[in-house]
């Protein structure tokens, strides 16, 4: 039986995932396009012809682009969205999309790092120390996250790990369910609910996969 071909189009720095690679290849044809980053429109098609499988990043598979590729049987997204995947096309043509919702907890702990940085002024302390401005400390004063208020927009996996630690830091944590927010938008294509938990909150964090119901929620 012959090998099958697997398109690896992930963007993934191959040190990190120079072990997995190494299984796939004991039992595929590994067909690597690393380029640091999505490949272009131009870049699949030029990779794409004879490959049975792609374990893809954020590049898009729109109709054309799934039709052109012939023996395509399998998209695997490396990660937990596949909003640049036509599903329709690809159920059409017997293509099975998969992802691996395994990112959470680092998604997570980026979301709390970046708050701590925002809050506390992190980025703006250490451009101050690299320019010498040693003295200026009053412009790194700054309130801590415990006791601020934060609303968590989209309550999933994300989520919900945000939640979690942003509570262990002592922060007031609210949640919003998609499916409780009225989402009849105003002119401006907001939703009157959002602004009001704008309004009430420190700080909010929006977990929320990108579709016509949540383009715009909050500007």
């Amino acid at each position: 039986m012959p090998r099958p071909t697997v398109l690896v189009a992930s963007h993934y720095d191959r040190q990190v995932i120079a072990e997995p690679l190494r299984r796939l290849s004991a039992w595929a044809d590994a067909r690597d396009a690393y380029r640091g980053r999505c490949l272009t429109r131009e870049e699949l098609l030029d990779h794409l012809p004879g490959a049975h499988a792609v374990i893809a990043s954020d590049e898009v598979y729109d109709e054309a682009i799934l039709e052109s590729a012939g023996h395509l049987t399998m998209i695997a997204r490396d990660g937990t969205g596949y909003d640049a995947i036509d599903l329709d096309a690809a159920t059409r043509l017997g293509i099975l999309v998969t992802r691996a919702p395994v990112l959470q907890d680092a998604t997570a702990n980026t979301t709390i790092g970046l708050m701590i940085a925002l809050v506390r002024k992190i980025a703006v302390a250490d451009r101050d120390l690299r320019d010498g401005r040693w003295n200026e400390r009053d412009r790194w004063l700054a309130p801590d996250l415990t006791g601020l208020t934060l609303c968590v927009v989209g309550f999933g996996q994300v989520g919900k790990a945000v939640a979690k630690r942003a509570a262990a830091l002592g922060m007031e944590v609210s949640t919003v369910h998609l499916a409780d927010l009225a989402l009849t938008s105003n002119e401006a294509g907001t939703s009157d609910d959002i602004d009001k938990i704008v309004a009430a909150a420190d700080i909010v964090s929006l977990h929320l996969r990108r579709s016509p119901q949540t383009s715009r929620i909050i500007g």
